[in-house]
């Protein structure tokens, strides 16, 4: 993440100030920002084709347990949802088939193979419902899937009480899926008594 998360991050940056320019109609600023957008995709998409071939050949199998394999499908997933991010157009059907299919492989391991409660299960099902939501436009589906996390997973996070670090994470995760599903539902009056009633 040190590597590739600030390069998303001027992406961001340049896109915004790309449509201001756009906007203003200064057609020769728009232009280079642009250009350095396109700089930075390709850096970032070099990075991610990088650390996948690592995954892909070395991390994920040599995993030493289920709990590392599904974090390693998540970490795939992840990265190939980066590459979408990065908007290259001949890279964007192959990234959305292999981040669906990773994401689903790390849920998979963990609703069979890991017999205890993990704060990263949380994370993948939060990335895994932003790719779906952002990237595949099937919203019903995202909305669907933290809601079923905010009713059956949440429970889990009382195992955690004794380890702070990963109690903090599962917090926060669950945090993160309630600001998501207030927005994704903002015109379902019922949304806000979903989350209430089922975040701890």
């Amino acid at each position: 993440k040190e590597a590739i998360d600030p390069l998303r991050q001027t992406i961001g940056t340049l896109d915004f100030y790309y449509i201001s320019e756009v906007d203003d109609q200064n057609a020769d600023k728009a232009h280079i920002l642009l250009e350095k957008k396109q700089q930075v995709s390709d850096e970032l998409l070099a990075t991610c084709h990088r650390i996948l071939s690592l995954m892909n050949e070395k991390i994920l199998p040599n995993a030493p347990n289920p709990e590392a394999r599904a974090l390693s499908f998540k970490i795939i997933g992840d990265l190939n949802r980066y590459i979408i991010d990065s908007d290259v157009q001949n890279e964007l059907e192959r990234a959305k088939n292999d981040a669906g299919s990773a994401y689903k492989h790390s849920l998979q391991i963990y609703n069979s193979e890991v017999e205890y409660f993990s704060p990263i299960k949380l994370h993948v099902i939060l990335n895994y419902a932003v790719f779906l939501y952002n990237n595949l436009q099937r919203k019903e589906q995202a909305i669907n899937l933290l809601q079923d996390a905010l009713t059956n997973e949440a429970a889990g996070i009382k195992d955690l009480v004794n380890d702070h670090e990963r109690y903090d994470q599962a917090i926060n995760s669950l945090s993160v899926m309630k600001t998501n599903l207030m927005a994704w539902t903002s015109s379902d009056h019922n949304a806000a008594w979903i989350i209430k009633k089922n975040i701890c």
